[in-house]
């Protein structure tokens, strides 16, 4: 049911979005991602490398996006994962959980809708996550 203003009561327009732009399943309308840019650029202002966002949403119930990032060092790999944590906590979207970012080889943030993994080179490697992902679309970064 829509108002005179052609939104309905949960305040989403007929096209499902709401007022900022995104639907009910947390994409724009272009269909990307709500908010990935956030993420990305908390990374890049920290000099993260290589840099991959993958689209899981036809593939898992449990987040939207995968991003993959690498750091040079142990240090830089700290560095990134908190200041993604503190750019998301000012933006009112802190992650549900985290794990190994103190370590410097892998930090794992869960945003709910999208989960970061910072890795040191080699450990990214190792785990090859990209691989175990191989069959998921990529989410073009080049705007970045």
């Amino acid at each position: 049911m829509t108002d005179k203003d052609g939104t309905d009561k949960d305040g989403t327009d007929k096209d499902g979005t709401d007022k900022d732009g995104t639907n009910k399943n947390g994409t724009d309308k272009d269909g990307q991602i709500e908010n990935i840019e956030k993420y990305i650029k908390a990374a890049l202002s920290r000099k993260a490398e290589n840099i991959i966002a993958i689209d899981v949403r036809e593939l898992t119930s449990y987040a939207d996006a995968i991003i993959i990032i690498t750091g040079r060092s142990g240090r830089q790999v700290t560095s990134i994962a908190e200041h993604i944590q503190i750019t998301m906590k000012k933006e009112k979207k802190p992650p549900i959980g985290f794990e190994g970012v103190k370590l410097g080889t892998w930090a794992l943030l869960d945003f709910g809708d999208v989960i970061i993994h910072v890795f040191d080179k080699k450990t990214r490697e190792l785990y090859d996550i990209e691989g175990l992902w191989s069959d998921a679309p990529r989410i073009d970064l080049s705007k970045f």
